[in-house]
């Protein structure tokens, strides 16, 4: 049995990079982590979901971000979006989250994003 560790995977909506307690390939979850049953987190799936992570992660550092600040930065770019609730657990987190506020993106980084993000499974 494995635990997993800081990552983020893209949520279904293949729309935006959604925070989770984290993952490392080739990692099963014990019975009762509700993960488990999900088959988002499993498999082929699972594992495509973690290369679309890598991928976003490399945009992040290009960018000088960490995923979590790109994943935020992805949101406020859109105007009808007015705030990111985010799962802060300490002051440094809150801190480093920050830094994304004031991101924007190039229309060569939005394509870049969009066509990482059409790599989502179906399946979430």
């Amino acid at each position: 049995m494995s635990t997993a560790t800081s990552g983020d995977v893209p949520s279904h909506s293949r729309r935006r990079p959604r925070r989770t307690s984290g993952a490392v390939r080739r990692t099963t979850f014990p019975p009762e982590d509700e993960r488990s049953t999900f088959p988002r987190f499993q498999g082929q799936t699972f594992a495509q979901f973690l290369r679309v992570a890598e991928q976003l992660k490399q945009v992040a550092a290009d960018k000088g971000l960490t995923l979590v600040q790109l994943a935020i930065a992805w949101q406020l770019r859109l105007p009808a979006i007015t705030c990111v609730l985010v799962g802060a657990k300490s002051p440094q987190q809150v801190a480093e989250y920050s830094g994304a506020v004031g991101v924007t993106f190039t229309p060569e980084e939005l394509a870049r994003i969009e066509m990482i993000l059409q790599e989502v499974p179906d399946k979430g």
